[in-house]
């Protein structure tokens, strides 16, 4: 796994939630949030759950890292990328909200 993966396998581990805006739900309900941390993670991605399983994917779609303890499915992954995919423009935006310290819209 490289550095980028380790970063978010740790994120994910440690649930750091709280910090993150929610941007949609997929229709099969799979949570779907967004964080900025300028340090770290300069670059938009979204972080996925649903009933303790957790991925994070790039704003394109691609899953960087399937929690080891508790992946998505390989439903759910295709789901998130399904969703993505069909929000990209809202995504973008909200990124750019992020980016300017502002808070997240959610998307249908």
């Amino acid at each position: 796994m490289d550095d980028i993966g380790k970063e978010f396998e740790l994120n994910i581990v440690n649930d750091i939630i709280t910090e993150m805006g929610e941007v949609g739900k997929t229709p099969d309900k799979i949570t779907l949030r967004m964080r900025m941390e300028p340090v770290h993670q300069n670059f938009p991605h979204i972080h996925a759950w649903k009933a303790g399983r957790k991925a994070v994917f790039l704003a394109d779609g691609s899953l960087v890292v399937n929690s080891s303890k508790s992946p998505l499915t390989s439903d759910e992954v295709k789901s998130v990328y399904r969703w993505i995919s069909s929000h990209k423009d809202g995504l973008d935006e909200n990124w750019q909200i992020l980016k300017a310290g502002g808070k997240v819209k959610i998307l249908p």
